[in-house]
């Protein structure tokens, strides 16, 4: 599957939870580093170092679900928005779900003052650690956004400054009308959900 596909449009790989640790990796070159009609793609535990690539050829993509993000599959907020969501006008629903909590930088980089527009994306799904969503929302607007869930695990203590302005410059979410906070002790993990309804 190292050619381009052009006619595909949807496109579902999962790696089972194997017991003896071993991994796919997908090719960097998986489908010739092209699909340009797809318009669902799911990937579930599978890393793949090509996944910038291939969306930048995905315009038309509209449904993202990156789910069970293994370490081997991580990607930096920068490149996550400039490399493989920035060429994504149609994209109505993301799901970023790590596995694992992800590498965390040794130092915080200051809120980018440059940001993409997700124009179309309604529903936004996000688990991993709070300093990876912080970045990676102070780099996208999302003026269509209704539907904003989150989970952070391993969060003791968190800030998370950036939602507030996130929501701020979200115009249907700047009046949710539900907001649910649920705190795990047993497990660190805060969940954080924000629906605009009838809008």
């Amino acid at each position: 599957m190292q050619q381009p596909f052009p006619v595909l449009t949807h496109l579902y790989l999962s790696s089972p939870e194997s017991e003896n640790g071993i991994t796919i990796t997908l090719p960097d070159n998986f489908l010739g580093g092209s699909a340009p009609r797809l318009w669902r793609f799911t990937l579930r535990g599978i890393p793949f170092p090509g996944l910038p690539k291939l969306l930048l050829s995905t315009r038309d993509l509209v449904f993202l679900y990156l789910d069970n993000i293994p370490i081997g599959g991580y990607i930096s907020p920068d490149l996550m928005v400039n490399q493989c969501l920035s060429s994504l006008p149609y994209l109505a629903l993301l799901n970023i779900l790590f596995q694992s909590p992800t590498p965390t930088p040794t130092r915080p980089r200051p809120p980018s003052s440059i940001r993409i527009v997700l124009p179309a994306l309604g529903k936004f799904l996000f688990r991993g650690t709070s300093e990876y969503f912080e970045d990676l929302i102070a780099r996208i607007d999302a003026p269509q956004l209704i539907d904003l869930r989150t989970t952070f695990f391993n969060q003791l203590i968190f800030q998370v400054p950036q939602l507030s302005q996130f929501i701020s410059r979200t115009e249907k979410l700047d009046y949710f009308n539900k907001a649910d906070v649920s705190f795990d002790g047993s497990t660190r993990k805060v969940s954080i959900g924000i629906h605009s309804v009838g809008l």
